[in-house]
């Protein structure tokens, strides 16, 4: 314990850090003064490990631990963090003798940035198309799960609190010059689809708040990033997850890991990605235009307690029909669904406001100058959406047997013929153009295309960079291009663990965003001849038979031999001069020795130790980041030397400075006109996933962001 006293001491003089207090229980004599000497020992001891353990982005509040792990008797130390004052506590006790530090200005003296999950777990709010099925927030063990291996789901989780360092309120924070993120994410075994992306959108004026989400219930490919967060029940568009229909609004931008290949859509806008054949990929997105597409209905069902403009169509949802009204004013709609006229050009009234039939119908008679319709939605096309007709011959005209090319009448003056009817565009005629429910026009904020692109966000076309299949922009690994994220075609595969960073230079007088990403694998593969430092954490190679049972961790450092070593789950195992400790699978009703190490089933970014010799039980506990596990007759507590330690301590995953070690894996600085570059001057930021038929869930941990000075 002599060791980690006298560093405890020496970090604390070096950081200068300030302490507030030093309370002491009353003495009582020599032993009370020898007890208060030690117990002011223990608690110097428990500030340099919150100091430590914080800033491998673990939480330190309310964490109490032996000093000696596993003997009580030799005193405990309790850690709180009070983020409102930036003031940690440490508490040490020795034989009933409690001493307590408090140190302020707890944040400059760590590497977990300004927005962290070890801080701030509290502040990430969920949004989800179905409750509890597509997101989960792991408080207690400092992580958040995508996708939880549900079919048919989306979801979003976006930071929602408030930092003084980022004038973050509510989550909205001022973009300012940029900022740095890292996190470490892993996809567990048999997650086949779609994908997730960690996002940035403009927050200023509300264009998007911690409640946006985008997304569509029969689209799991656009992993809640694009999209207007339509839900669809028996056909139709019924409800929307944000409540509004808005999607996530430009100016935003995110990386994306996508797992599924959605390789059609590259010539027509309505289905897929464009993704390249049989390819995982990490990619950068942006969004597309605000046409919208032929092939996704453009009208809604009518729903409760919805806001509706003028002239917005939508369909009745009783009666069994299909038929189409026009709201002839703004209104907010009632919880009772209106009586939907059956009758052409029928009204019916709702808060004050008047819906009128609007459908086109065969062999029907329509009147010259009265008769407004909307085009049904399976006729609508790029160039006819959006507007009105009407009939333009003098008297009352029959339609014919189906709906006209309503594109061959949406010029100026240009008729349709329809049987003894002919139609023109109304808008030219005084009639508005067409509302929709839906606002956000854009399923092409996440598709891919060849070349270059444009680096330009245009907010007078709605036209956002072009997401593109360059280098700077797109990324898969040459060696494994269909298994390098996660093997969807072998469910027992543990897949790697990858330590994520991301870095914006934001030049707010120009407008240049550039955007930089680096990946790393936090566990590769054995490689013969290799230097390895303590705590260095290797796979043996996919061709082994350990490969998804066991990690091994350097117990010191060394050179790895010439051919692979003869690979074991229990004891150590020596390889050229490097002697590695397995870290394996935890198994039901198997003996483990003291200090033996272990990972849960599902990653939650920590191993755990054996602190009591004993057999495991029936069933896997449940795995705390902090504190003693019970399991049958073994007791575990975390290691402290997690999955991706060494990147979480190493540059890139310090968020306080930008990372120069290495040249990006992306790289691209794009540039937007004067209203969307101000609409980024205020940002939030946070994870999107959605899955199709496929399933999945991805696991991130060790998250913590720094603004930029």
């Amino acid at each position: 314990m002599l060791v980690i006293l006298v560093i405890a001491m020496t970090v604390i003089a070096v950081l200068g850090a300030a302490f507030v207090s030093m309370v002491g229980s009353k003495q009582q004599g020599f032993t009370l003064l020898r007890n208060g000497h030690r117990a002011t020992m223990i608690a110097r001891a428990g500030l340099e490990w919150a100091i430590r353990f914080a800033s491998e982005g673990h939480n330190v509040k309310d964490t109490t631990m032996d000093f000696v792990p596993g003997t009580p008797n030799e005193g405990s130390f309790t850690t709180n963090y009070d983020e409102a004052t930036d003031i940690l506590t440490v508490e040490g006790t020795y034989q009933g003798t409690t001493q307590r530090i408090d140190l302020s200005n707890f944040r400059r003296y760590l590497k977990i940035g300004d927005v962290s999950f070890a801080l701030s777990m509290d502040s990430f709010k969920r949004v989800e198309s179905k409750t509890g099925q597509s997101i989960a927030v792991d408080k207690t063990a400092g992580i958040i799960h995508l996708g939880l291996q549900t079919q048919n789901t989306a979801g979003a989780v976006w930071y929602g609190g408030d930092s003084t360092a980022g004038k973050c309120v509510n989550g909205v924070c001022d973009f300012g010059s940029g900022f740095r993120a890292y996190f470490v994410f892993q996809y567990a075994p048999g997650s086949t689809g779609d994908g997730f992306t960690f996002a940035i959108t403009s927050g200023k004026d509300n264009n998007n708040t911690a409640s946006s989400i985008g997304g569509d219930s029969e689209m799991g490919e656009l992993m809640a990033y694009g999209g207007d967060s339509r839900s669809y029940s028996g056909g139709y568009i019924t409800s929307f997850v944000d409540g509004a229909g808005k999607g996530l609004r430009p100016p935003k931008f995110a990386v994306e890991f996508d797992i599924y290949p959605n390789t059609t859509g590259c010539t027509d806008s309505c289905s897929g990605r464009c993704d390249p054949a049989i390819e995982q990929h990490m990619a950068y997105v942006f969004w597309g235009d605000d046409n919208r597409i032929g092939c996704k209905d453009a009208y809604t069902r009518w729903m409760s307690s919805f806001s509706f403009l003028a002239n917005t169509v939508v369909y009745g949802t009783t009666g069994g029909n299909t038929y189409l009204y026009r709201s002839l004013g703004d209104l907010t709609t009632g919880t009772t669904e209106p009586s939907w006229p059956s009758i052409k050009g029928q009204t019916v009234a709702e808060s004050g406001v008047q819906w009128k039939e609007c459908s086109w119908r065969a062999s029907t008679d329509y009147t010259w100058w009265v008769d407004v319709v909307a085009p049904s939605a399976s006729y609508i096309s790029t160039a006819a959406n959006g507007f009105f007709f009407f009939e333009s011959i003098f008297g009352t005209r029959q339609t014919g047997s189906s709906e006209p090319a309503w594109t061959n009448c949406v010029n100026y003056m240009a008729e349709c013929t329809d049987n003894n009817a002919k139609w023109q565009n109304a808008f030219f005629y005084g009639v508005p153009r067409v509302n929709y429910a839906t606002n956000s026009r854009t399923y092409d904020d996440n598709r891919h295309t060849a070349g270059t692109g444009t680096n330009a966000g245009n907010s007078a076309t709605n036209a956002g960079p072009t997401n593109t299949k360059s280098s700077d922009s797109y990324y898969t690994s040459s060696a494994n291009p269909t298994t390098w994220l996660a093997d969807t075609a072998t469910s027992s595969t543990v897949n790697r663990t990858y330590a994520y960073r991301m870095e914006v230079v934001r030049n707010s007088t120009t407008g240049t965003y550039q955007i930089k990403s680096w990946i790393e694998t936090c566990d590769p593969p054995w490689s013969a001849s290799t230097a390895y430092a303590i705590n260095d954490l290797i796979r043996p190679t996919v061709s082994n038979e350990y490969y998804n049972k066991c990690y091994y961790l350097a117990s010191n450092t060394g050179t790895s031999g010439t051919t692979q070593p003869a690979w074991s789950e229990t004891g150590t195992v020596t390889d050229g001069t490097v002697t590695w400790k397995p870290v394996c699978t935890w198994k039901a009703s198997r003996e483990y020795a003291v200090d033996a190490l272990i990972r849960p089933t599902a990653s939650n970014g920590y191993f755990y130790t054996a602190r009591t010799a004993g057999t495991s039980g029936a069933t896997e506990p449940t795995w705390p980041d902090k504190g003693r596990v019970t399991d049958g007759t073994v007791t575990w507590l975390p290691y402290q030397v997690g999955i991706c330690n060494k990147y979480t301590n190493g540059a890139l995953g310090y968020v306080q400075s930008d990372y120069t070690t290495q040249s990006p894996t992306l790289d691209r600085t794009i540039t937007l006109d004067s209203t969307y570059n101000t609409a980024f001057d205020k940002f939030l930021f946070g994870w999107t996933t959605a899955s199709g038929g496929a399933t999945q869930r991805a696991d991130v941990w060790k998250f913590r962001l720094t603004f930029k000075p």
